[in-house]
């Protein structure tokens, strides 16, 4: 960790041996996607931080969202579409949606809907896009992963659809990767174990990973901070479901759009 930063480590943040257990299992699950749809599942997508803070930029001042939803999704087969990359048809990415607060409950702006390819800025893409990416998702993918998590014990089989977001989680990872000096992140596609100490109805489940790496592409681990030392212990104390490292809240059951 960068000697100048100070403060917590924000709670999207999890320590390396967690993250690169979760990551070995996850790719169980992304060779059954690979292979059942015969190419390279995507694992990762690389943002550059000045582009990510843009995004977020525009998601909370712009359009003063009180959180985020992150659609799962999947780009159409024909590259020829609009903002579909080179050799990624088919493929895993992520489309990031505003959302207000409204009588107890956070719902989509309706017409937003933003997306990252790789090394690009951001960019706005429509409803009837983006409706059609995550619906190539829960055709293509969705049914693959869900026949992984029942092959693996879950008992409730249903696969992500998006992932909440706070505000203050991801303006917290920010001014962390402003304070390391971070050149990329990372959004790395991930799976949930049975062991891990999340709800049961987490276990096996898809989600994201937000990691920082420095400009010549080396992974930034804040492990020997205090800061990272005292939420840690204060997570080691949590019986089921951490409070302290957050990679969002899945939907389903959680915080869905309804």
């Amino acid at each position: 960790m960068s000697s100048t930063c100070t403060g917590t480590i924000p709670r999207m943040y999890v320590k390396k041996e967690l993250v690169e257990k979760r990551k070995a299992f996850h790719l169980k699950k992304e060779s059954e996607i690979s292979k059942a749809l015969q190419r390279k599942e995507t694992s990762e997508i690389s943002y550059l931080v000045t582009d990510f803070e843009k995004l977020l930029n525009e998601l909370f001042v712009n359009q003063k969202a009180d959180a985020v939803r992150i659609y799962i999704a999947a780009y159409p087969t024909d590259e020829s579409k609009p903002n579909v990359p080179t050799g990624k048809g088919g493929t895993l990415t992520l489309i990031f949606r505003p959302c207000l607060l409204d009588a107890g409950l956070y719902k989509d702006i309706t017409g937003l809907n933003f997306i990252i390819n790789e090394n690009k800025p951001y960019n706005s893409i429509l409803d009837i896009i983006a409706d059609e990416w995550i619906k190539q998702y829960n055709d293509t993918i969705k049914p693959i992963c869900e026949l992984f998590n029942k092959n693996n014990g879950s008992t409730d089989t249903r696969e992500t659809v998006s992932i909440f977001y706070s505000k203050s989680d991801l303006v917290d990872f920010m001014d962390e990767l402003k304070c390391q000096k971070a050149y990329e992140v990372r959004a790395s596609f991930s799976s949930y174990r049975s062991n891990d100490q999340i709800k049961k109805e987490y276990f096996n489940r898809l989600f994201v990973e937000f990691n920082m790496y420095d400009i010549v592409g080396k992974i930034i681990w804040p492990e020997k901070s205090e800061q990272f030392k005292l939420i840690e212990t204060k997570s080691a104390k949590e019986s089921l479901y951490s409070i302290v490292y957050n990679n969002g809240d899945l939907c389903p059951p959680d915080k869905c759009n309804n």
